[in-house]
């Protein structure tokens, strides 16, 4: 279980202007009764205005009383219906339009990361918590603009809790060598432009679909930035998907925030989709692709080439997934 401070709870962070008379005061009824620890009372109240929201047929309303018992349901363990309140308020939000609703639609996002936190779905979690984030900015700016301090103070708090909750996800993932889920993912390693391909060992940390905070390159920690240059605190990294790795040998090469010693982690794509962040190699070249193996009995690591791409032809391609720069020994 997550013990989420009172002022995080997302019922209390809602925005119920344009909520009902009536709903308004069902819903502080039930949150005064969550906060008293009167659950029963709590889910009467959010109930109460459940079905009030059904009868006035307003679907802001609805929305709000669904996201209230989610909180009481999850403050007691019953996770199932909590997700299911919480997908049904994010999918009733999502297309309110306008400034208005970006903080409830944020609330709604970071109830819903929340829950899947708490089951242990972790890169859902680390989804809707980037995406509660994105919003909670957008909203602290609508706020800005409306002169309400004291809920941009709230938005920037909230941020912050959410930063608390990826460290504790990223933390979570960098799981000991022994443990028996865990995965290492052997990446191959080219250099970008021109000279002889080298073969370089990548290893990474992957527990289900998330990745630990550092990359290791040849013994040297990396650590993941976004195309923008924005460093991501943790990273999602499918176990299915084919992987290749890039060495920048120029600084702000293909006008990407990398520099030379950095490195692109790709995802392989054989599909044409050309677009922000996709690689495509020079195509005078040849490539090599394929998983870097450790031997069970002699437990050393082994290349095996899967199948020779011709540049032009099924050359590796796809999108970048994260910039990766190394970081600096410490003093």
């Amino acid at each position: 279980m997550i013990d989420v401070p009172p002022e995080f709870i997302p019922s209390q962070l809602l925005t119920c202007e344009s909520v009902s008379q009536r709903s308004r005061k069902l819903l502080e009824q039930s949150g005064h009764a969550l906060t008293e620890q009167n659950r029963a009372e709590a889910e009467r109240c959010a109930l109460d205005a459940l079905n009030a929201s059904r009868r006035l047929g307003k679907m802001v309303d609805h929305a709000v009383a669904l996201i209230y018992l989610a909180d009481i349901y999850r403050s007691v363990g019953r996770l199932g219906p909590a997700l299911e309140y919480n997908e049904k308020a994010q999918q009733m939000l999502k297309n309110q339009p306008g400034p208005l609703y970006y903080h409830n639609r944020a609330v709604a996002d970071y109830a819903l990361g929340l829950t899947h936190h708490m089951l242990g779905n972790d890169s859902k979690a680390l989804d809707w918590y980037e995406h509660a984030q994105d919003l909670f900015k957008r909203a602290n700016l609508h706020w800005g603009i409306e002169g309400d301090r004291k809920r941009q103070e709230q938005c920037t708090r909230v941020i912050r809790w959410i930063d608390v909750l990826i460290t504790n996800i990223a933390e979570q993932g960098a799981t000991p060598l022994d443990t028996p889920f865990l995965n290492l993912i052997w990446l191959p390693v080219f250099p970008l432009r021109g000279g002889e391909v080298g073969y370089s060992m990548a290893e990474w940390e992957v527990t289900e679909c998330l990745v630990a905070r550092e990359l290791k390159i040849e013994g040297k920690p990396f650590c993941p930035y976004s195309v923008t240059g924005k460093r991501k605190t943790a990273l999602k990294l499918k176990v299915s998907a084919k992987h290749f790795v890039l060495k920048v040998l120029e600084d702000n090469w293909n006008d990407l925030p990398a520099e030379t010693g950095d490195y692109l982690l790709i995802r392989l794509d054989t599909q044409r989709r050309p677009g922000p962040g996709v690689v495509w190699l020079a195509e005078d070249e040849e490539w090599a692709f394929g998983e870097f193996k450790r031997d069970a009995t002699t437990g050393k690591i082994r290349f095996e080439p899967q199948k020779p791409y011709v540049i032009g032809a099924d050359a590796p391609r796809g999108p970048i997934i994260a910039i990766l720069k190394p970081i600096p020994p410490a003093p």
